[in-house]
């Protein structure tokens, strides 16, 4: 028997990971363009734009992922006092 699942929303996962990669991605290579010599290969801009935006989309993962725990330790903390 399957366990219906709460509209909740607990953590941020690899899908959020990817998504925020995945719209990172473009603006961080135009980044290294603006940065690297005109012969610098391709190869080269994508790899360090890539790397870019898997910092940034780590980076914003873990921001949503504190906001996340930061809302549900509130309502605890509001639930043990509306409980007393």
């Amino acid at each position: 028997m399957v366990k219906k699942q709460s509209g909740r929303f607990d953590a941020a996962g690899w899908t959020f990971w990817l998504i925020a990669f995945g719209v990172s991605l473009a603006p961080c290579i135009y980044g290294v363009m603006q940065v690297v010599r005109d012969k610098t290969s391709v190869f080269v801009i994508v790899f360090f734009g890539a790397l870019g935006a898997g910092a940034a989309a780590a980076v914003i993962t873990w921001l949503v992922n504190s906001a996340l725990q930061f809302v549900r330790a509130r309502e605890r903390k509001l639930q043990k006092k509306s409980h007393r």
